[in-house]
């Protein structure tokens, strides 16, 4: 006799929606594109542009164990993006575990925005 069709029909429904959460809650709130024009930089995001000064950056904050990994900017004015915005960063494959976990473009962002906010 043949088992009923509902069993194996529910679970990749299931995964299905699964799949969909966990991908929000990854990928939900990013920006398309973060372009570093050394004074500010340029945030695209669906056709809309934002060129945010240095110095308009309270904090950035990096999360290099997520996967992917993700940059968050607190801005100190709500722009047309919001008051934070996120990004996945570019990383380049290296197989030094010191650039593994410390990407050294984020690094000179951090520096480069203190010395904004100081000037």
């Amino acid at each position: 006799k043949c088992p009923p069709p509902f069993p194996f029909m529910l679970i990749p429904v299931l995964m299905m929606g699964f799949g969909a959460y966990l991908m929000r809650l990854l990928c939900h709130g990013l920006v398309d594109e973060v372009w570093d024009n050394g004074d500010h930089l340029l945030v695209k995001n669906k056709g809309a542009e934002q060129r945010i000064p240095l110095a308009a950056i309270i904090n950035l904050s990096y999360a290099p164990m997520g996967n992917p990994s993700r940059v968050t900017l607190t801005l100190r004015e709500a722009g047309p993006f919001g008051r934070k915005i996120a990004y996945i960063p570019q990383r380049n494959f290296t197989l030094s575990p010191d650039k593994l976990w410390n990407n050294p473009k984020i690094d000179d962002l951090i520096d480069r925005i203190d010395r904004a906010r100081r000037a």
